[in-house]
Protein backbone atom coordinates (compact mmCIF):
# COMPACT_ATOMS: atom_id res chain seq x y z
CA UNK A 1 0.00 0.00 0.00
CA UNK A 2 2.89 2.34 0.74
CA UNK A 3 4.37 1.87 -2.73
CA UNK A 4 0.99 2.53 -4.34
CA UNK A 5 0.54 5.72 -2.32
CA UNK A 6 4.09 6.76 -3.18
CA UNK A 7 3.24 6.51 -6.89
CA UNK A 8 1.02 9.54 -6.56
CA UNK A 9 2.49 11.42 -3.60
CA UNK A 10 6.21 11.63 -4.34
CA UNK A 11 7.57 15.07 -5.29
CA UNK A 12 11.18 14.10 -5.98
CA UNK A 13 11.57 13.98 -9.77
CA UNK A 14 14.42 11.42 -9.60
CA UNK A 15 12.72 9.15 -7.03
CA UNK A 16 12.04 5.67 -8.41
CA UNK A 17 8.90 5.18 -6.26
CA UNK A 18 7.11 7.47 -8.67
CA UNK A 19 7.41 4.78 -11.36
CA UNK A 20 6.90 1.71 -9.17
CA UNK A 21 3.36 0.83 -10.26
CA UNK A 22 3.32 -2.11 -12.72
CA UNK A 23 6.97 -1.63 -13.70
CA UNK A 24 10.08 -3.76 -13.47
CA UNK A 25 13.12 -2.85 -11.41
CA UNK A 26 15.00 -1.75 -14.53
CA UNK A 27 12.19 0.59 -15.61
CA UNK A 28 11.96 2.11 -12.13
CA UNK A 29 15.68 2.94 -12.19
CA UNK A 30 15.95 4.10 -15.81
CA UNK A 31 12.75 6.03 -16.51
CA UNK A 32 13.50 8.89 -14.05
CA UNK A 33 16.84 9.44 -15.79
CA UNK A 34 15.29 9.35 -19.26
CA UNK A 35 12.57 11.84 -18.30
CA UNK A 36 15.11 14.44 -17.15
CA UNK A 37 18.00 13.85 -19.53
CA UNK A 38 18.95 16.82 -21.72
CA UNK A 39 17.43 15.55 -24.95
CA UNK A 40 14.45 16.39 -27.07
CA UNK A 41 11.09 14.92 -26.19
CA UNK A 42 10.96 12.51 -29.14
CA UNK A 43 14.51 11.31 -28.33
CA UNK A 44 13.49 10.51 -24.76
CA UNK A 45 10.48 8.68 -26.15
CA UNK A 46 12.78 6.62 -28.40
CA UNK A 47 14.90 5.67 -25.39
CA UNK A 48 11.81 4.34 -23.62
CA UNK A 49 10.21 2.62 -26.60
CA UNK A 50 13.34 1.11 -28.09
CA UNK A 51 16.17 0.85 -25.56
CA UNK A 52 14.19 0.11 -22.40
CA UNK A 53 11.75 -2.24 -24.12
CA UNK A 54 14.61 -4.07 -25.84
CA UNK A 55 16.27 -4.75 -22.48
CA UNK A 56 12.96 -5.93 -21.02
CA UNK A 57 12.40 -8.17 -24.04
CA UNK A 58 15.68 -10.01 -23.53
CA UNK A 59 15.08 -10.28 -19.80
CA UNK A 60 11.69 -11.88 -20.47
CA UNK A 61 13.19 -14.23 -23.07
CA UNK A 62 15.91 -15.35 -20.68
CA UNK A 63 13.34 -15.86 -17.91
CA UNK A 64 11.06 -17.93 -20.17
CA UNK A 65 13.97 -20.08 -21.33
CA UNK A 66 15.57 -20.62 -17.93
CA UNK A 67 12.54 -22.21 -16.27
CA UNK A 68 12.09 -24.61 -19.18
CA UNK A 69 15.78 -25.47 -19.08
CA UNK A 70 15.73 -25.94 -15.30
CA UNK A 71 12.66 -28.19 -15.45
CA UNK A 72 14.31 -30.41 -18.07
CA UNK A 73 17.53 -30.55 -16.05
CA UNK A 74 15.64 -31.47 -12.87
CA UNK A 75 13.84 -34.29 -14.68
CA UNK A 76 17.14 -35.58 -16.10
CA UNK A 77 18.94 -35.39 -12.74
CA UNK A 78 16.19 -37.04 -10.69
CA UNK A 79 15.34 -39.61 -13.37
CA UNK A 80 18.97 -40.67 -13.81
CA UNK A 81 19.12 -41.43 -10.07
CA UNK A 82 15.76 -43.18 -9.83
CA UNK A 83 16.04 -45.35 -12.95
CA UNK A 84 18.97 -47.57 -11.79
CA UNK A 85 17.22 -48.14 -8.47
CA UNK A 86 14.00 -49.23 -10.15
CA UNK A 87 15.88 -51.59 -12.45
CA UNK A 88 17.76 -53.05 -9.47
CA UNK A 89 14.71 -53.83 -7.31
CA UNK A 90 12.50 -54.90 -10.20
CA UNK A 91 13.42 -58.60 -9.93
CA UNK A 92 13.55 -58.66 -6.15
CA UNK A 93 11.25 -61.10 -4.34
CA UNK A 94 10.36 -58.48 -1.73
CA UNK A 95 8.54 -56.35 -4.29
CA UNK A 96 7.01 -59.12 -6.39
CA UNK A 97 3.52 -57.74 -5.75
CA UNK A 98 4.54 -54.39 -7.25
CA UNK A 99 6.60 -55.76 -10.12
CA UNK A 100 4.31 -54.40 -12.86
CA UNK A 101 4.13 -50.96 -11.26
CA UNK A 102 7.91 -50.81 -10.99
CA UNK A 103 8.29 -51.99 -14.58
CA UNK A 104 6.07 -49.27 -16.00
CA UNK A 105 7.56 -46.67 -13.66
CA UNK A 106 11.03 -47.49 -15.00
CA UNK A 107 9.79 -47.14 -18.58
CA UNK A 108 8.10 -43.81 -17.81
CA UNK A 109 11.20 -42.50 -16.06
CA UNK A 110 13.43 -43.54 -18.95
CA UNK A 111 11.15 -41.86 -21.51
CA UNK A 112 11.01 -38.68 -19.42
CA UNK A 113 14.80 -38.47 -19.20
CA UNK A 114 15.28 -39.05 -22.92
CA UNK A 115 12.53 -36.58 -23.84
CA UNK A 116 13.95 -33.85 -21.60
CA UNK A 117 17.46 -34.36 -22.95
CA UNK A 118 16.21 -34.18 -26.54
CA UNK A 119 14.22 -31.02 -25.81
CA UNK A 120 17.34 -29.28 -24.48
CA UNK A 121 19.42 -30.25 -27.49
CA UNK A 122 16.68 -29.63 -30.06
CA UNK A 123 15.68 -26.14 -28.86
CA UNK A 124 19.20 -25.27 -27.57
CA UNK A 125 17.77 -24.04 -24.28
CA UNK A 126 21.14 -23.74 -22.56
CA UNK A 127 22.69 -21.70 -25.38
CA UNK A 128 19.66 -19.44 -25.71
CA UNK A 129 19.58 -18.70 -21.98
CA UNK A 130 23.24 -17.64 -21.99
CA UNK A 131 22.79 -15.65 -25.20
CA UNK A 132 19.76 -13.70 -23.94
CA UNK A 133 21.34 -12.96 -20.57
CA UNK A 134 24.59 -11.74 -22.12
CA UNK A 135 22.75 -9.55 -24.64
CA UNK A 136 20.58 -7.99 -21.90
CA UNK A 137 23.63 -7.22 -19.75
CA UNK A 138 25.48 -5.70 -22.72
CA UNK A 139 22.53 -3.40 -23.43
CA UNK A 140 22.28 -2.39 -19.78
CA UNK A 141 26.00 -1.68 -19.56
CA UNK A 142 25.93 0.42 -22.73
CA UNK A 143 22.89 2.33 -21.49
CA UNK A 144 24.48 3.20 -18.17
CA UNK A 145 27.66 4.32 -19.91
CA UNK A 146 25.56 6.62 -22.08
CA UNK A 147 23.65 8.06 -19.11
CA UNK A 148 26.89 8.55 -17.15
CA UNK A 149 28.83 9.85 -20.20
CA UNK A 150 31.69 7.48 -19.46
CA UNK A 151 33.99 5.23 -21.49
CA UNK A 152 33.35 5.81 -25.22
CA UNK A 153 30.85 8.61 -24.48
CA UNK A 154 33.21 10.66 -22.29
CA UNK A 155 33.90 14.28 -23.23
CA UNK A 156 30.65 14.80 -25.18
CA UNK A 157 27.05 15.55 -24.32
CA UNK A 158 24.13 13.17 -24.67
CA UNK A 159 23.06 14.87 -27.88
CA UNK A 160 26.51 14.51 -29.43
CA UNK A 161 26.67 10.83 -28.48
CA UNK A 162 23.14 10.07 -29.74
CA UNK A 163 24.16 8.49 -33.07
CA UNK A 164 27.10 6.59 -31.55
CA UNK A 165 24.86 5.17 -28.83
CA UNK A 166 22.25 3.86 -31.23
CA UNK A 167 24.85 2.45 -33.59
CA UNK A 168 26.17 0.36 -30.71
CA UNK A 169 22.66 -0.70 -29.71
CA UNK A 170 21.79 -1.88 -33.21
CA UNK A 171 25.15 -3.62 -33.54
CA UNK A 172 24.51 -5.62 -30.34
CA UNK A 173 21.05 -6.55 -31.62
CA UNK A 174 22.45 -7.56 -35.01
CA UNK A 175 25.18 -9.74 -33.50
CA UNK A 176 22.63 -11.50 -31.30
CA UNK A 177 20.37 -12.27 -34.27
CA UNK A 178 23.28 -13.56 -36.34
CA UNK A 179 24.49 -15.75 -33.51
CA UNK A 180 21.01 -17.20 -32.94
CA UNK A 181 20.05 -17.98 -36.52
CA UNK A 182 23.48 -18.84 -37.90
CA UNK A 183 23.60 -21.85 -35.56
CA UNK A 184 20.41 -23.21 -37.15
CA UNK A 185 21.79 -22.60 -40.64
CA UNK A 186 25.04 -24.36 -39.76
CA UNK A 187 23.15 -27.38 -38.48
CA UNK A 188 21.04 -27.54 -41.64
CA UNK A 189 24.09 -27.19 -43.92
CA UNK A 190 25.99 -29.85 -41.96
CA UNK A 191 23.06 -32.25 -42.25
CA UNK A 192 22.83 -31.62 -46.01
CA UNK A 193 26.58 -32.17 -46.44
CA UNK A 194 26.39 -35.41 -44.49
CA UNK A 195 23.52 -36.61 -46.69
CA UNK A 196 25.46 -35.72 -49.85
CA UNK A 197 28.53 -37.56 -48.60
CA UNK A 198 26.44 -40.61 -47.79
CA UNK A 199 24.86 -40.57 -51.25
CA UNK A 200 28.27 -40.34 -52.91
CA UNK A 201 29.74 -43.15 -50.82
CA UNK A 202 27.07 -45.74 -51.72
CA UNK A 203 28.48 -48.61 -53.82
CA UNK A 204 27.14 -51.98 -54.82
CA UNK A 205 29.01 -55.25 -54.78
CA UNK A 206 27.41 -56.33 -58.05
CA UNK A 207 28.96 -53.34 -59.85
CA UNK A 208 32.55 -54.13 -58.83
CA UNK A 209 34.60 -57.17 -59.75
CA UNK A 210 38.33 -57.67 -59.75
CA UNK A 211 40.62 -59.20 -62.39
CA UNK A 212 44.36 -59.44 -62.98
CA UNK A 213 44.04 -58.19 -66.56
CA UNK A 214 43.73 -54.48 -67.22
CA UNK A 215 41.23 -55.18 -69.98
CA UNK A 216 38.64 -56.43 -67.48
CA UNK A 217 37.91 -53.21 -65.64
CA UNK A 218 34.64 -52.71 -63.83
CA UNK A 219 32.12 -50.77 -65.95
CA UNK A 220 31.36 -48.55 -62.95
CA UNK A 221 35.05 -47.84 -62.30
CA UNK A 222 35.60 -47.16 -66.00
CA UNK A 223 32.65 -44.79 -65.95
CA UNK A 224 34.04 -42.91 -62.93
CA UNK A 225 37.48 -42.73 -64.48
CA UNK A 226 36.57 -41.28 -67.88
CA UNK A 227 33.38 -39.38 -67.23
CA UNK A 228 32.26 -36.52 -65.04
CA UNK A 229 30.32 -37.18 -61.89
CA UNK A 230 26.59 -37.38 -62.34
CA UNK A 231 23.93 -36.36 -59.90
CA UNK A 232 21.79 -38.96 -58.19
CA UNK A 233 18.98 -38.33 -60.72
CA UNK A 234 21.04 -38.21 -63.96
CA UNK A 235 21.46 -41.18 -66.27
CA UNK A 236 24.09 -40.95 -68.99
CA UNK A 237 23.18 -42.65 -72.28
CA UNK A 238 26.01 -44.57 -73.98
CA UNK A 239 27.66 -42.73 -76.83
CA UNK A 240 27.08 -44.20 -80.31
CA UNK A 241 30.60 -43.28 -81.39
CA UNK A 242 32.10 -45.25 -78.54
CA UNK A 243 29.90 -48.25 -79.36
CA UNK A 244 31.09 -48.20 -83.00
CA UNK A 245 34.72 -47.87 -81.90
CA UNK A 246 34.38 -50.83 -79.54
CA UNK A 247 32.81 -52.94 -82.30
CA UNK A 248 35.62 -52.05 -84.73
CA UNK A 249 38.23 -52.93 -82.12
CA UNK A 250 36.65 -56.34 -81.50
CA UNK A 251 36.50 -57.07 -85.25
CA UNK A 252 40.14 -56.09 -85.60
CA UNK A 253 41.10 -58.45 -82.76
CA UNK A 254 39.23 -61.31 -84.46
CA UNK A 255 40.90 -60.67 -87.83
CA UNK A 256 44.34 -60.56 -86.22
CA UNK A 257 43.66 -63.83 -84.44
CA UNK A 258 42.57 -65.51 -87.73
CA UNK A 259 45.69 -64.31 -89.53
CA UNK A 260 47.87 -65.61 -86.71
CA UNK A 261 46.20 -69.03 -86.90
CA UNK A 262 46.66 -69.15 -90.71
CA UNK A 263 50.34 -68.29 -90.39
CA UNK A 264 50.85 -71.03 -87.83
CA UNK A 265 49.12 -73.61 -90.07
CA UNK A 266 51.21 -72.61 -93.08
CA UNK A 267 54.39 -72.90 -91.06
CA UNK A 268 53.44 -76.36 -89.83
CA UNK A 269 52.61 -77.57 -93.40
CA UNK A 270 55.92 -76.28 -94.71
CA UNK A 271 57.78 -78.11 -91.96
CA UNK A 272 56.02 -81.36 -92.90
CA UNK A 273 56.90 -80.96 -96.60
CA UNK A 274 60.52 -80.40 -95.77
Amino acid sequence: MGNTFACFSSDNKFQSHKYSCYMSDFEKRVYPLIDHIKLQKYQRSILKKRFAKLVLQYEELSTSVVWRYNICRIIISIGSMILPTLQTIQDSANVSDYKNYIYWSAIGTSLSVMTSNNLISMFELDKKYIMYCVTAEKLKSLGWKYFELSDMFAGKSHSDNWITFWNEIENIKKMQMLAEYSSHDDKASNNNNDNDDNNRSITYDSDIYSSDSEDHISPKKHHKKHHKKLSSFDIEAPSSIKIIESENNSEQHIENAIHNIKDELIDESLKKVI
